[in-house]
């Protein structure tokens, strides 16, 4: 397109340099003429496209222009047929009377005549120069999209963001060499914020097992010396679950890490998690209902089921209003559905975020091969682990 349009330019630019040549040539032909006519005072010799015309011969609009002018002073004009002349007043040296020469343009090789002949000889060099430039551009294209695959192959088969800042110095295009810079620096801060997540979760997850073990050793003491056996034990249960959390959180951190997975009983560990947490449902004014024994089962581990299992109860109480929340087994699926109350704050955000535990149960889901999915419809929200 640039190429058509600036051979357009420059064949407008030609043509318009042509007739102003033409125009000044012929205007010069018709000025040696008029003084050879007047020195050798005679029209005899003058070529046929030279006309001479008396004062009462010429057209009277031709006259008007001529004595606007000096004698020998040519102008261009037209008959009433639409033929160009050029056209002066001149005299003989012996004679004061004046006459008219005209050049008739339409009898020489005109420009304007001849257009469509110079315009045939120019077609083929415009479509020379076309094809030349397609040939190029595809070079050019081929040659940037020759580059911008090394730089995406770079991307995929990168081991580490040096890799690609040494790409990048090498690259001879400026604007891919950028790309190629920014790329490795967007993966060098993820690396830094993955690394500084997993030092302070490691942290936390070592300060947590202190107070964990203090609190279990001082619950044994109180064992002893209380009846109430089955409020030790879900103070066990609590302590335990605070403990599976821990160790989850670090197995999330060990990207390479794989425990031995068999199938685990859902049922079961649903029903002792509800045993758990009834108390704070009823100190809250909510109750947990959970579907009879139904087969469910899932490849993981006992502690992960448990930890996915409490995290999405602990959420649906914190999150529920006085309705039940209703705990569903199916074949290969755990469903908790509840109706959310939501506060001032997360209303006026339009979110439906609830905390980080939900991302954990994610990434825990994710490493184990399950799928969970949590939906909020209509302030109903329903969360659902399944095998995929």
């Amino acid at each position: 397109m640039h190429t058509l349009i600036t051979s357009l330019f420059f064949i407008v630019l030609a043509f318009f340099f042509l007739f102003v040549i033409e125009d000044y040539l012929n205007e010069k032909q018709l000025i040696d003429m008029s003084q050879i006519v007047a020195m050798n005072d005679s029209i005899q010799g003058l070529p046929e496209q030279v006309q001479t015309y008396s004062t009462d011969e010429s057209p009277q609009t031709w006259l008007k222009q001529l004595n606007a002018v000096e004698l020998n002073t040519p102008i261009e004009v037209s008959d009433i047929y639409g033929n160009n002349y050029h056209v002066l007043r001149t005299k003989h040296n012996s004679n004061k009377e004046t006459f008219v020469i005209a050049l008739d343009t339409s009898r020489t090789f005109s420009v304007g005549d001849n257009s469509d002949k110079l315009l045939i000889l120019i077609f083929p060099w415009v479509i020379i120069f076309l094809l030349a430039a397609s040939i190029l551009a595809k070079k050019f294209s081929q040659k940037i999209e020759s580059h911008f695959n090394a730089l995406l192959s770079k991307i995929n088969n990168a081991d580490s963001p040096q890799r690609l800042e040494e790409f990048a110095a090498h690259q001879p295009i400026e604007e891919l060499s950028q790309f190629a810079k920014l790329f490795a620096q967007t993966w060098q801060q993820k690396i830094d914020i993955l690394v500084r997540e997993k030092q302070g979760l490691e942290y936390l997850s070592h300060e947590l097992r202190t107070p964990i073990q203090s609190s279990l050793a001082t619950l044994e003491l109180l064992a002893l010396k209380t009846k109430n056996e089955k409020t030790i034990a879900r103070l066990f249960r609590s302590l335990n679950r605070m403990t599976r959390l821990s160790n989850c959180v670090l197995y999330l951190m060990e990207s390479e890490k794989q425990p031995a997975l068999r199938e685990i009983n859902v049922f079961e560990i649903s029903r002792q998690l509800v045993d758990e947490l009834e108390p704070l449902a009823k100190v809250k004014g909510q109750s947990i209902v959970l579907e009879k024994n139904v087969s469910t089962s899932f490849l993981a581990t006992q502690e992960i089921i448990e930890t996915l299992i409490s995290i999405l109860l602990t959420n649906a109480l914190q999150h529920s209003n006085s309705s039940p929340i209703n705990i569903k087994l199916s074949q290969n699926q755990f469903t908790i559905e509840n109706t959310i109350t939501l506060c001032e704050e997360v209303k006026e955000k339009n979110t439906q975020s609830f905390g980080i535990g939900l991302s954990i149960a994610q990434r825990l889901a994710d490493k184990l091969n399950l799928k969970l999915n949590f939906v909020v419809d209509d302030m109903h929200g329903i969360a659902t682990l399944s095998g995929k």
